[in-house]
């Protein structure tokens, strides 16, 4: 009876310890911890070059410890991005889009803890790909063939065309190719993007070694990398042919470089404040440009040398306006081997800037009107009785500056011309341009002209200076000689 006494307390309080145990615990949560990947699978391939990758956790986690073992490899090694988290759901985002065909790794290797009590193990490592996972694009083919020759003209075979397996982005092919010694190229492509012809502007040097590049950095129109770098050398042969003028073209400056002053520019567009620009078959001996190229009539300027084919020839003035010149290029011309021009040509140019002329002046009376006016002409004008009032309307063939606009005005001269007693009195009381500078109409009102009488006609005298120190537009153009017209005033 003792022993039995003995053994119920010890036996209460083992249960009782058991039972506070689990009551403090908790029941243990035995689901299982399932996390998605995005993308699922192996080589699975993204649709843009900005989507995401994701781990997708069954609860709400730890975000500190879960970012921290989600990582995306590339062939560089870590991915920098952006992590984002849409409720329990991981989202990580490139800094830099990603590049098409290169292989990226989604890693997620560590334990995660969840909010619910439970653990994530994670021993993840997969491949995916963005927008293909193809090679991509090849060269297919070039021309030259590496280490063959060519002449030294880009109209025959010097010249670099490009064959490539797909449809190409035209920026970042024509940044990465590379001809050297270095030339200015112009690119011209067919209609789907897959092959270029890489033209010189010039003729090459002839007897010299040209090495092509094109650099890894080219990419296909879906961005993918070309598969690699190419490069290819050729060799021009002894330049055989004699150097010939092309074609002269207008040319001005913009912020101190010379300019064509449109593409399509031809010799009869010269206007009075362009220089002459000289394109040659070749590369030609400086020397040889300025002793073999004279103007009919003489022109003074100088030439400047723009590169190896390309001249411009800088007049000393201004053109005149209406005026034909003839380029003669004589047989001395001289390529940089030394052979001759040979013979001789000739190029017409014009100047077709207008000159500043008068379309008509007229008076207050709209009949009182002359239409293309000449100098020496008479017009019949009425004048106010008080105070000898006159208004004239000038009407110019083109507009005027703005600056020039007020030099006209000062430069315009109204004087007596008979009797003797028209020569004083005479006041401009205003000068108005009819609407806002440039235009081409001026109104000048003038005061004390003196009436005629019967037994009295009193003529004045306009007068408007032109040559080299008259009136000009202001921009390119002037009045070629004086005008004077006679006002005869009506009784």
């Amino acid at each position: 009876m003792s022993n039995n006494t003995n053994v119920t307390p010890f036996f209460g309080m083992i249960m009782a310890v058991w039972l506070l145990a689990c009551s403090s615990c908790g029941l243990i949560d035995l689901r299982p911890v399932v996390v998605v990947a995005f993308p699922a699978g192996r080589n699975q391939v993204l649709a843009a070059a900005d989507s995401y990758v994701a781990l997708n956790f069954p609860a709400a986690v730890d975000k500190v410890i879960a970012e921290k073992i989600f990582k995306v490899m590339g062939p560089g090694g870590a991915i920098s991005g952006d992590y984002d988290w849409i409720d329990n759901e991981c989202r990580f985002t490139p800094y830099i889009d990603w590049q098409p065909t290169v292989a990226y790794r989604l890693q997620a290797q560590g334990v995660v803890p969840l909010l619910d009590g439970r653990i994530a193990k994670l021993n993840y490592d997969s491949s995916f790909y963005a927008m293909r996972a193809s090679p991509g694009p090849c060269l297919a083919s070039y021309t030259p063939l590496d280490r063959s020759t060519t002449s030294v003209f880009p109209a025959d075979d010097a010249l670099v065309t490009l064959l490539f397996s797909e449809a190409m982005d035209i920026e970042s092919v024509q940044k990465a190719f590379k001809l050297n010694p270095a030339i200015d190229i112009t690119f011209t492509w067919n209609s789907d993007n897959t092959f270029v012809s890489c033209v010189p502007k010039r003729a090459l040097q002839p007897c010299a070694v040209y090495e092509w590049s094109l650099a890894s950095e080219a990419t296909s129109a879906d961005g993918s990398l070309l598969d690699r770098a190419e490069s290819g050398v050729f060799l021009t042969i002894l330049d055989v042919e004699a150097p010939s003028l092309n074609a002269i073209v207008p040319m001005h400056q913009v912020d101190g470089l010379w300019e064509l002053v449109a593409p399509t520019a031809t010799a009869a567009d010269f206007e009075t404040t362009d220089a002459i620009g000289f394109q040659f078959s070749e590369a030609v001996q400086p020397a040889s440009v300025a002793s073999a190229i004279k103007f009919e009539p003489s022109l003074q300027g100088r030439f400047e040398q723009l590169a190896g084919d390309v001249f411009v020839y800088v007049p000393q003035k201004d053109f005149n306006p209406e005026s034909e010149y003839t380029v003669v290029v004589s047989a001395g011309l001289l390529d940089l081997p030394g052979i001759q021009h040979g013979t001789e040509q000739r190029f017409a140019m014009s100047i077709v800037t207008p000159w500043l002329t008068i379309d008509s002046i007229s008076a207050a009376d709209p009949a009182e009107i002359l239409t293309s006016p000449v100098a020496g002409q008479v017009l019949q004008v009425t004048i106010l009785a008080t105070g000898g009032e006159l208004s004239l309307t000038i009407n110019f063939n083109q507009a005027i500056g703005a600056e020039a606009a007020i030099d006209v005005v000062s430069r315009i001269s109204l004087s007596g011309f008979f009797p003797a007693s028209t020569a004083s009195g005479i006041t401009l009381k205003s000068a108005a341009w009819l609407t806002a500078v440039p235009t081409d109409i001026l109104v000048l009102v003038y005061t004390g002209l003196i009436q005629s009488t019967p037994t009295e006609t009193c003529i004045y005298k306009l007068s408007i200076p032109g040559g080299l120190g008259g009136i000009s537009n202001g921009l390119n153009s002037r009045m070629e000689d004086d005008f004077q017209l006679y006002l005869e005033i009506k009784q």
